[in-house]
């Protein structure tokens, strides 16, 4: 099984413990940002995960220059401690940061509905972050599926997945070994201003 196929399968059981958990939540989204200029009736929500680290800085300057806003889900493992700091430029810039895991371990993470609580109260203590929800994507780049696709690629990835979609929260990544994510953002940007 794929890591996509997996990480679909877990969403789909988390979205059932959620239903069972009433009150018990997840990221601190208050808001999602829209891209800007967006098309009309159009609303997508960019979202970056597995941060932050060295291919943070050009996703970052990508979004800076089209003036669009986005929301970064953040790991906080000792990998990428020396990147934290850029937690609080995204901040700054008007990006929202909010929690995606503390140790990013599949096999342990989704080995049991108590195993992903205990990660994300890791993760809450590592942040230190309030007012949590839940949050959840629709359009995939598949900028993290292995093999490192290209820009290109990533870019028509985010075409396919949109179709016919009004409502989009895209999905890609900011992690090490995803640079080339920063490389299509702003062809996706432009692509998501001038659709219909």
């Amino acid at each position: 099984m794929g890591l996509y196929q997996l990480a679909r399968r877990a969403n789909a059981q988390l979205k059932k413990i959620k239903k069972r958990r009433a009150g018990r939540i997840l990221s601190p989204v208050r808001r999602i940002e829209r891209v800007y200029p967006p098309a009309e009736g159009r609303f997508v929500a960019m979202t970056f995960d597995d941060g932050p680290s060295r291919t943070t800085p050009d996703v970052l300057s990508a979004l800076n220059a089209a003036g669009v806003h986005a929301t970064f889900f953040v790991v906080a493992t000792g990998y990428n401690e020396k990147y934290l700091p850029l937690l609080t430029e995204a901040s700054k810039a008007g990006h929202q940061i909010a929690l995606h895991s503390a140790s990013h371990e599949y096999s342990e993470i989704y080995e049991s509905a108590d195993a992903y609580w205990r990660d994300i109260d890791l993760l809450k203590e590592r942040i230190e972050q309030k007012g949590f929800q839940w949050v959840d994507w629709n359009v995939c780049a598949e900028d993290a599926v292995g093999g490192k696709p290209s820009a290109d690629s990533i870019y028509r990835n985010v075409v396919r997945e949109t179709g016919e979609q009004t409502k989009c929260v895209v999905l890609m990544h900011d992690s090490s070994s995803t640079r080339t994510t920063a490389e299509a953002l702003p062809d996706i940007i432009r692509w998501y201003a001038m659709v219909p």
